[in-house]
């Protein structure tokens, strides 16, 4: 998949915006040796499959993205035959453009026009397109070109011969390049040119700068790969030089359609920030870049600032798929606002970097608290602040009043900006000059949060009578917001909407709310 390319084939479709897909150059199958074993090096970020028939023929598969080499990915095959007799190894190779006698039954792009471009070069195949439908009407056709090494049928190994093969694949957009095409060809002959053993060195040398940063886990192998897998995924997925997120299911699949939620913001970044912080930096230059598109959304609901989509890909619209023609996340799961904000403000408490927050992180912040400074709503007989009409972060409980996480959210992105305000004081900007930082304090200061005085805990939103939820919205007072409450009403929710928690819910709470009452409670 491509991030930055994406394809849409119109509102309202059964196909919404998503992420271009491109056929593997690197599915190559040996065909006459049995695949006895698989492996994926998280530290080198490799993935091997070992192929040995018993009678002394083996082959090994090397697979890799390159890490330092943004447009580079490399197959390495190393054969050897240590038996008495000449063998011949098969090989399919299951990509739709490759020579005539090896085409794979895979069909081709579905999202990206390709067309075989002549490379001078017979063991090369390039082909290069346009996708084949824009995200909006106005946003660019960006064209993809690729140019991969061309695989053979067979190998034939003389008795005692070993032989390593390497085959590259090279990308390039109109993102980068004018000629995307020309450019991917190029980028081939210059990686060509260059040692396998220095490529896979440079490799596997920018994880290990990568890995310096990480978790340790002791005492639980289980717990420790599945906390390094996670990262991994995570660190594979992003890169400090291409700006365009991370989706929930990250680069491997087009998961959630390849969109980025606040998933990126809220579960992924706080560790990822503390862990890499340059590429976590990358997150809020995504949203940096899309401040247009999130502001011509508030205007167009009349309202001010920054209204950020619930799911965004290239261009920043609104890209929630339409259901029955209704798109209620997009319209109504505001939380994402506050979301962003919260992250642009701790990216300042953990680097202290003032220079970014001038230049940057005040945009996301000051668009937040103008944003909500125009959605809420003031309740004259209580002097309270309600934010009415939204989805909480339990999805299932469709438009509610006064989500406790949404306002609680809302409150501390407030505080946040107001906070921004006060420590750029001496900082003349006259954009600034009509923002009204005490108008955000008493907005935050008063800002209704649902609580129940009998049971002495949060219900999730204005009229909650107790039914079972799919996220356990309330946990996450506790943190990321870390909103303050007494060890009481802490352990009282913890406990209140682990039961209510569905099990099989999108997510349940349970591995928000422990942690959480360990903070409170022990």
């Amino acid at each position: 998949f491509f991030s930055g390319a994406c394809c849409s084939l119109g509102r309202g479709s059964s196909t919404p915006s998503h992420r271009a897909r491109i056929p593997s150059t690197l599915l190559v199958n040996l065909t006459n040796i049995p695949l006895t074993a698989v492996a994926l090096d998280v530290e080198r970020a490799t993935y091997t499959r070992r192929y040995e028939n018993g009678e002394h023929v083996s082959a090994r598969q090397v697979i890799y993205a390159h890490r330092v080499h943004r447009s580079l990915m490399v197959m390495e095959l190393h054969t050897s035959n240590d038996g008495g007799s000449p063998s011949t190894l098969q090989l399919s190779w299951a990509y739709p453009y490759s020579a005539a006698g090896n085409r794979s039954s895979n069909g081709p792009s579905l999202d990206i026009h390709f067309e075989e471009v002549p490379t001078g070069n017979p063991s090369l195949v390039a082909t290069a397109g346009p996708i084949v439908q824009t995200e909006t009407p106005s946003s660019s056709q960006v064209q993809v070109g690729v140019c991969t090494t061309s695989v053979p049928s067979s190998i034939s190994l003389a008795p005692g011969e070993r032989r390593s093969m390497f085959f590259l694949t090279t990308f390039s957009t109109s993102l980068e390049e004018e000629d995307p095409a020309a450019s991917a060809i190029a980028l081939h002959d210059r990686f060509s040119r260059s040692s396998p053993t220095a490529l896979r060195l440079s490799h596997v040398a920018a994880w290990r700068r990568l890995w310096r940063s990480g978790i340790e886990v002791r005492g639980n192998v289980t717990v420790a790969q599945s906390v390094n897998s996670s990262l991994y995924e995570i660190i594979s997925s992003v890169r400090d030089d291409w700006p365009f997120g991370i989706s929930p299911g990250g680069i491997a699949t087009n998961a959630y359609n390849g969109h980025v939620f606040w998933d990126m913001e809220t579960w992924i970044y706080p560790s990822f920030m503390l862990l890499h912080p340059i590429l976590a930096h990358q997150f809020l230059d995504y949203r940096l870049e899309r401040i247009p598109a999130a502001q011509q959304k508030a205007s167009l609901h009349a309202l001010n600032g920054t209204m950020f989509p619930w799911e965004s890909a290239f261009t920043g619209v609104e890209c929630t798929p339409w259901d029955g023609g209704k798109n209620t996340e997009g319209e109504l799961e505001l939380h994402i606002v506050a979301d962003i904000a919260i992250a642009a403000f701790q990216f300042y408490r953990a680097t202290g970097d003032r220079t970014w927050l001038i230049n940057n992180g005040s945009k996301l912040l000051f668009g937040a608290a103008e944003f909500w400074s125009s959605r809420v709503e003031l309740n004259s007989t209580s002097g309270l602040y309600s934010i009415l009409s939204v989805q909480p972060p339990d999805e299932s409980a469709g438009c509610v009043n006064n989500s406790v996480y949404t306002n609680a959210a809302v409150a501390t992105a407030l505080f946040m900006a107001a906070e921004t305000k006060s420590i750029l004081n001496d900082t003349h900007n006259p954009e600034w000059a009509s923002l009204d930082e005490e108008r955000w304090i008493e907005i935050a200061s008063n800002m209704y949060i649902p609580f129940d005085e009998a049971t002495m805990l949060h219900p999730e939103y204005d009229g909650y009578n107790g039914e079972n939820i799919n996220q356990a919205d309330v946990a996450l007072l506790q943190y990321p917001l870390q909103y303050p409450m007494s060890k009481t009403v802490a352990t009282n929710d913890l406990s209140y909407y682990e039961e209510k928690t569905r099990k099989n819910g999108y997510f349940t709470g349970t591995l928000v709310e422990w942690p959480c009452m360990s903070h409170y409670c022990f």
